[in-house]
C-alpha cells in the first residue's frame, strides 16, 4: 500500500517543524497504541521524500510493534488486508464484553440491504467474517 503523497507531506512537515513537541505526539500515539503506525509513517515519508535521517527516523526504524499492534497494521497493509480483516482486527481493541458484543453485533447483523449488496446473505457474511478473523492472526 503506498500512501498518498499528500499524507506524507502532511508527516514531513509535522515532524520536521521545530514547534512540534515530537515527544509529546509519541507519548500520545503509544497511550492510543497507534505508535506502530507512527513509525510506519515516519519509515514511509523519509524513504520515498528521500529526507535526511533525524532521531524521529531512527526511532521509527528501531520501533518493533507487539503482537497486538503488528496484528492491527497488518490488517491495512498486508497483503490479505480487506474490510472483513479490518473489522476482524478492530476488535482487539474495542474493551469489555459488553462493548465487544455490540461492536459484533452491528458488523455482523448490518442493515439487510447492506448485506444483501455485499455479501449476499447473513451466512456468507458469517463465514467471510471468520475466514477474515482466522487471516487476521499475524504468525508467532
Amino acid at each position: 500500500v503506498v500512501p498518498r503523497l499528500s499524507a506524507q507531506r502532511d508527516v514531513a512537515q509535522l515532524a520536521l517543524d521545530d514547534r512540534t513537541d515530537l515527544g509529546c505526539a509519541l507519548d500520545a500515539a503509544r497511550s492510543w497504541r497507534a505508535d506502530a503506525v507512527v513509525a510506519r509513517a515516519v519509515s514511509a515519508t523519509w524513504s520515498r521524500l528521500a529526507l535526511s535521517p533525524t532521531p524521529l527516523l531512527r526511532w521509527a526504524r528501531a520501533f518493533a510493534p507487539d503482537r497486538f499492534q503488528a496484528r492491527a497494521l497488518h490488517a491495512y497493509v498486508g497483503p490479505d488486508r480487506s474490510y472483513a480483516t479490518q473489522t476482524a482486527a478492530g476488535l482487539a481493541a474495542v474493551h469489555g464484553l459488553t462493548a465487544k458484543t455490540a461492536y459484533l453485533r452491528a458488523v455482523v447483523l448490518a442493515d439487510r440491504d447492506h448485506v444483501r449488496r455485499h455479501d449476499g446473505s447473513y451466512a456468507r457474511r458469517l463465514r467471510r467474517g471468520w475466514r477474515a478473523l482466522r487471516a487476521s492472526q499475524v504468525p508467532r
